[in-house]
């Protein structure tokens, strides 16, 4: 129950990225941006870039095997034509763990 949970929350949280990327924008090199023209640029990173706030995107979800009290960087990875998400939990007793979502 906790990991469909995390599992729907954290895909709500990513889907703005993913409803707005392609997996073209994550498998640039770094820095190959540098030889783009500003209107590349902005097809590929959308300019200007602005940063919004909201309510939390995503909460920890407890049951009685996992008293979570904190979920924190989700990150998406689009690897072999999947996308792929992983967070990091904390639990009630200060433990830290990693979930595939």
């Amino acid at each position: 129950m906790v990991r469909s949970a995390i599992r729907l929350a954290v895909l709500l949280s990513a889907c703005r990225l993913v409803m707005t990327s392609t997996p073209e924008c994550f498998a640039q090199p770094a820095g190959s941006e540098v030889g783009l023209a500003a209107d590349q640029r902005a097809a590929v990173f959308g300019e200007p870039l602005r940063w919004t706030s909201s309510a939390a995107l995503l909460e920890p979800v407890s049951d009685d095997a996992h008293q979570l009290v904190s979920i924190k960087d989700p990150t998406v990875v689009y690897h072999e034509g999947r996308w792929h998400v992983y967070a990091t939990t904390a639990n009630s007793q200060g433990h830290w763990s990693i979930v595939y979502v």
